[in-house]
């Protein structure tokens, strides 16, 4: 990615964050500085991508955002700024044998720029998600969801994660899950009656 595309591509990331603030993509900085600095809540910025378009140019784009992040005075800041960049990768023995040789690219080049001294201490690497068994969404269905069949929801999301002819129970990747749970949800058979 040429320098002046990973400027533009700054400004759009720029001009996302001066509008969740609601300043004016003109705004001075120091303006920005001043609204993070009141700013009552951690602000978390998120990122996806896909482990098939992750390279150079990205990683241009993520050192060039933290250069500017660097950049503002945030001394009097109380709350977290937080970016955080998932990358997803497919699922399954055989897609993930083969993108091996690009997630170790992947894991050299967050580990260059966690190690890189221009910024300090402000990237570290999380675990990586391993895939999601049945039981880690039946506990969130515990802990969390509400005014619907518990039971019926349970059903629905299951029967993705049963094998073929019902032996054993497999794992999904984290999207897999969510838009499982997502369709689950929406059905109306969960959706508890009025009585």
């Amino acid at each position: 990615m040429p320098e002046e595309e990973i400027a533009h591509r700054l400004a759009e990331i720029r001009d996302q964050l001066y509008d969740a603030l609601g300043v004016k993509t003109t705004a001075d900085r120091s303006l920005v500085e001043h609204k993070l600095e009141i700013s009552q809540m951690s602000c978390l910025f998120h990122v996806g991508l896909s482990l098939a378009d992750w390279g150079a140019p990205q990683v241009g784009l993520l050192a060039a955002w933290l250069r500017w992040l660097n950049a503002l005075n945030l001394s009097r800041v109380r709350n977290p700024i937080v970016v955080l960049v998932g990358v997803v990768y497919p699922s399954g023995y055989f897609y993930r044998a083969r993108s091996l040789s690009k997630l170790a690219v992947l894991r050299r080049d967050i580990s260059l720029l966690a190690n890189d001294p221009e910024f300090g201490a402000t990237v570290h690497m999380l675990p990586e998600l391993c895939g999601v068994r049945f039981s880690d969404v039946e506990q969130w269905i515990r802990e969390y969801v509400e005014d619907v069949d518990h039971e019926v929801l349970r059903r629905l999301i299951r029967a993705h994660f049963s094998r073929m002819l019902g032996f054993g129970e497999r794992t999904l990747s984290m999207y897999q899950a969510a838009q499982v749970v997502k369709a689950a949800l929406n059905d109306p058979s969960v959706r508890m009656s009025a009585s």
